[in-house]
């Protein structure tokens, strides 16, 4: 299924990373399961790490190839 990453941030498609990071710490602010006991918002939060991962553009998102001598 298609997630839109920008949608799970609230930002738009045009957003740069400073819009996108202060969005995501948003986010993860208002959905952090010490800030919301008694509900479950284990999904929520993967969903919002998942959608920085993917849009934040500072650090790659898999680890560099390294080779074997």
């Amino acid at each position: 299924m298609f997630k839109d990453y920008y949608k799970i941030l609230g930002v738009s498609s045009s957003a740069n990373d400073v819009e996108i990071k202060k969005a995501y710490r948003e986010m993860s602010m208002k959905w952090h399961p010490d800030r919301n006991r008694g509900i479950d918002v284990t999904a929520t939060m993967q969903d919002i790490n998942e959608a920085y991962a993917i849009l934040n553009k500072e650090s790659p998102n898999l680890p560099p190839i390294q080779e074997i001598p």
